[in-house]
């Protein structure tokens, strides 16, 4: 829920401020945050380039922190 200092809208500046620092590709800045591009789509680049550009902002974290997340979306 958003409180006085922290809104939805943060969180998106805040996402784009990380791809920015990380050297993510414009266009797929663009495409993720959901801004319109001043220029025409060509494609958009394979998804491996994508997949690479995204690891460089990638969380780490310990190995069996989803698990009960998929123990419970297992059982429905």
């Amino acid at each position: 829920m958003p409180t006085p200092v922290h809104r939805i809208y943060s969180f998106r500046h805040a996402f784009e401020k990380r791809m920015l620092e990380a050297g993510t590709d414009y266009e797929l800045r663009c495409q993720l945050i959901g801004h319109a591009k001043p220029r025409p789509d060509y494609g958009g680049g394979s998804i491996t380039f994508r997949r690479d550009q995204l690891l460089k902002i990638a969380h780490p974290y310990e190995e069996g922190l989803f698990d009960c997340v998929v123990e419970r979306s297992m059982r429905t």
